[in-house]
């Protein structure tokens, strides 16, 4: 399970591009003290996966279990040199997420929140570790500014949506795809998400272009293709074999 989860985070940071953004710092040609701060930060993602998975697996979530995972991210940030009193703060966003997934077991229909809302929220784990990069490779701002990975950050999350729809089914999840697949059906469900990113490209594209590294324009360019692409490949299987009986990619 550990090289598993392990596997899964190298996959993530590698995704996000979170080495990538790294490398295009000047401070970072210490690889020794990189690699060390990497390590640190994929140790964090593994505690933030950890609280995901007790939100996941279990109806009912212990306030006791919440508060050790919550302990867990508190110390590997103390670790990182977050200061005590600052912990919530770089936290707040994955408390707010925390939120939404506990509503789902209240019976609150997250689908009433704006898509864009919902997907910065889910975004949090991965905005947390980006501030992290940014504050210990300060000169990242003026090469991409951190607000430029906004998009990216978007469309990589309805790309993991879209990607689990089948694996989701079975845990309590906030999948926003899966569930507005199964409350309005497939047709209905590409059309949203189609829409969501022709407006979240009109709104974000433009200043991309205008960046000084066209690093960040072209990453988010392939990824707004792939998840397009990957809404076309899920409406043709369910349309065609329906929800359940879609085998889920090996």
């Amino acid at each position: 399970m550990i090289d598993q989860l392990s596997h899964k985070i190298k996959e993530l940071f590698y995704y996000r591009k979170l080495p990538q953004s790294i490398s295009l710092s000047k401070k970072s040609q210490d690889e020794v003290t990189q690699n060390q701060f990497l390590n640190h930060l994929e140790v964090l993602q593994r505690k933030i996966y950890e609280l995901d998975y007790v939100l996941e697996s279990s109806f009912e979530v212990s306030n006791e279990t919440l508060k050790l995972k919550w302990k867990e991210i508190y110390n590997q940030l103390t670790i990182l040199g977050i200061p005590v009193d600052k912990h919530d703060l770089y936290c707040s966003d994955i408390y707010r997420y925390q939120k939404h997934e506990l509503s789902l077991r209240e019976g609150k229909y997250i689908l009433q929140l704006p898509m864009e809302q919902f997907y910065y929220f889910k975004s949090c784990d991965v905005k947390l570790i980006r501030r992290l990069i940014y504050e210990r490779y300060s000169d990242l701002h003026d090469i991409i500014p951190l607000e430029k990975w906004i998009f990216f950050d978007l469309i990589t999350e309805v790309n993991d949506d879209v990607e689990d729809i089948y694996e989701d089914i079975n845990s309590i999840n906030g999948n926003r795809f899966l569930l507005e697949v199964q409350a309005y059906g497939i047709e209905t469900a590409v059309c949203s998400f189609q829409a969501f990113l022709s407006r979240m490209d009109k709104k974000y594209f433009p200043n991309l272009q205008k960046s000084k590294h066209r690093f960040i324009e072209k990453c988010t360019k392939i990824e707004m293709s792939l998840t397009q692409q990957l809404l076309h490949k899920r409406h043709e299987e369910i349309a065609t074999q329906g929800l359940m009986h879609v085998q889920s990619p090996s």
